[in-house]
């Protein structure tokens, strides 16, 4: 039996070439590994009749914007520009920061692979801009220069700012490994604190709001003294 998702979704814009929706933060794009019926394109192409392809993807726990293309041809044609990402990261960050450090691909502890901060990687480039620093933690916009896997995850996991809730990329490797094997895991979110809320799609401004449990986590850490 697949796990189970969240599958409410909201559709943001539709053309003859493409579709845009706001997917939730507990919903895998495409299939792989567990899930193969509950992602978000089978959901998709359950409900328009037809097969769809996405020009990107999000991570299971990553919600916001996710955009297919209606023909495998038009994925190339489809534009997308200026990713903002919103997340809330452990620690205070008082400045902005752009982390130009390479990223590959590594073997982890409890996971076959993951990607790290490598001499020997990819080039990778993502810019940080603090919103509202609270006193121990940072609501910030991410701007990614590039696209490479899981990037903004490790980028602040490397300058030891984790996105909140995320359990590969945290600070303690113990958290995942108590995650795999079905423990309860202690986190202020269900999952990592990160949102796509805007894009350029083919010169139209595109925004998702911000979901409930990001907000509520913000209200909840802001009561700290």
């Amino acid at each position: 039996m697949e796990p189970i998702i969240d599958s409410n979704l909201e559709i943001l814009y539709e053309d003859d070439e493409c579709i845009a929706v706001n997917k939730s933060g507990n919903c895998p794009v495409h299939e792989g590994g567990l899930y193969y019926n509950n992602t978000l394109t089978m959901i998709l192409e359950k409900k328009y009749g037809f097969r769809l392809y996405p020009v990107y993807r999000l991570d299971r726990e990553t919600s916001g914007i996710v955009v297919f293309a209606k023909k495998r041809e038009n994925v190339k044609d489809v534009k997308i520009e200026n990713k903002e990402y919103m997340a809330v990261v452990e620690g205070v960050i008082n400045n902005a920061l752009i982390i130009a450090e390479k990223i590959g691909e590594v073997r982890g502890e409890y996971v076959k692979w993951k990607m790290a901060v490598l001499t020997e990687g990819k080039s990778a480039e993502t810019q940080i801009e603090p919103v509202r620093a609270m006193k121990n933690a940072t609501i910030i916009k991410i701007f990614p220069k590039t696209g490479r896997q899981h990037q903004i995850r490790v980028h602040l996991q490397y300058i030891k700012h984790p996105v909140i809730g995320d359990k590969l990329y945290g600070e303690s490797d113990k958290v995942f490994k108590d995650y795999l094997e079905g423990k309860d895991v202690d986190l202020p979110i269900k999952r990592q604190a990160l949102h796509l809320y805007k894009i350029r799609l083919n010169n139209k401004d595109l925004t998702a709001p911000v979901p409930e449990d990001i907000n509520e986590l913000a209200a909840e850490l802001s009561k700290i003294i």
